[in-house]
Parts: structure tokens; C-alpha cells; sequence
């Protein structure tokens, strides 16, 4: 997979592909990286999902809130862009905006979906449209699940908060990485994930939070 490309989109499809043929006994897909961890016990995570249901944990903005709060966010200009031998290649080329279908949505890559909404993508026709109408922009991840599912009867159930707690700090292209200073954060918090996390400038703040919600403390 390579970041900003298409490969991570492809990666989840087959990922949930594989969970809606082989299992039955889930109810959410939830996506998470090595930097991710939950700053609720798993009894409030199951009780939320549970009070929510069938409710999808994704962050949809529209674009024309998007150039509100940051006119220059690369989505805006729809450029071309495609990967090649493991790198994403950014063009100049602008690309035109569809008139069939509202491609004007963008997102955090992070979600929580329903098996429901799952099933259906796989097999809509409306997914491989989508998916020939962003698959050659810039992270097409931070847009694809936010078209398909704001072009179907889904578009309905998004849930208030889409799950995760991120801080960006201001004119900086990554996530803050999370330490004890944020612990204050993260407990009000309504999410039930938090990231970037990394052991090595901050292995406290994991300690703590597995001690307070009950999960095993990270081994060294």
C-alpha cells in the first residue's frame, strides 16, 4: 500500500470483502493502524456501537465547507494523480467535476461501518462508478467511502461523531503524536479511538490508558 494512493482503498475493499463472505458474527468494520489505540474500555465500545446501531462512524465534508475552513486543501482542485512503481505522482492536470454524480465529499480515512452498508458496496454498481470517478485523484482514501456512501440510501446514517480523536497541529501536515499532556484530551472525549501514538516519545500515555480501561499494558 502507499500512502495518498489508491492501494489503501483496494486493500480495504478486499478486506471487507473477505469479512461480509467468510464471517457472520460481526456488525462493524473498523479500520485502525499500528498508531491507533482506544481511549474507551471495550464495554463502552460495544455499548456505543450497540446504542448507534445502524449508524456509520465516517466524517463527511462537503467540499464548499471544505474551502471555508481551508481553501487551499488539495481535494479542491481534483488534479490528476496515479501511482506508479510504489510512489503517488501528482499532476497539474485538473480534472473535470461529473454532473451525474456529487463527488464534492471529502474525509478522515478512519471509520466504523456497518456490515449493512458493507454488503451493499460490494455489490452496487454505484461502487466501481465511484471508484473510476476518485480513483485517480490525490488520496483517493479520504474520498472514496465519503462519495459512495453520500450517493446511496446510506447517506442518512452517518453517526455525529465519526470515532477516532486527532490533533493537528496548526500549519502542519501530520497528526500530533499523543503524550501524557493530552491524557485530559482524550478522556473527554467521544471518540473510542485516538492516534498517532508512538511508544518511543511517549510509551506513558499507553500505560495509562490500558490500566484505566482495563486492556493489558503494551510490553516493552
Amino acid at each position: 500500500m502507499r500512502r495518498s494512493g489508491w492501494s489503501i482503498v483496494e486493500t480495504e475493499l478486499q478486506a471487507i470483502r473477505v469479512l461480509v463472505d467468510y464471517y457472520d458474527d460481526w456488525k462493524y468494520v473498523v479500520n485502525l493502524s499500528g498508531q491507533d489505540y482506544p481511549i474507551k474500555p471495550i464495554n463502552d465500545i460495544r455499548a456505543k456501537l450497540i446504542a448507534e446501531w445502524p449508524k456509520n462512524f465516517i466524517e463527511v465534508i462537503a467540499f464548499s465547507k471544505m474551502a471555508e475552513r481551508d481553501p487551499d486543501d488539495a481535494h479542491l482542485a481534483r488534479r490528476l494523480a496515479f501511482e506508479i512503481f510504489g510512489t503517488v505522482v501528482t499532476t497539474r492536470i485538473r480534472l473535470p467535476f461529473p454532473r451525474t454524480v456529487d463527488v464534492k465529499y471529502k474525509g478522515s480515512q478512519w471509520f466504523m461501518l456497518t456490515r449493512d452498508f458493507c454488503k451493499w458496496l460490494l455489490s452496487d454498481p454505484a461502487t466501481r462508478q465511484i471508484e473510476k470517478l476518485v480513483r485517480y485523484t490525490w488520496t483517493p482514501d479520504e474520498l472514496f467511502f465519503q462519495v459512495l456512501i453520500m450517493n446511496s440510501l446510506y447517506r442518512n446514517s452517518l453517526a455525529q461523531h465519526y470515532g477516532r480523536e486527532i490533533i493537528w497541529p496548526r500549519d502542519t501536515p501530520s497528526p500530533k503524536i499523543l503524550g501524557m499532556e493530552d491524557y485530559e484530551r482524550l478522556s473527554a472525549s467521544p471518540a473510542l479511538f485516538a492516534r498517532k501514538f508512538d511508544e518511543l516519545v511517549d510509551r506513558q500515555v499507553l500505560v495509562s490508558l490500558a490500566r484505566d480501561h482495563g486492556y493489558q499494558v503494551p510490553a516493552r
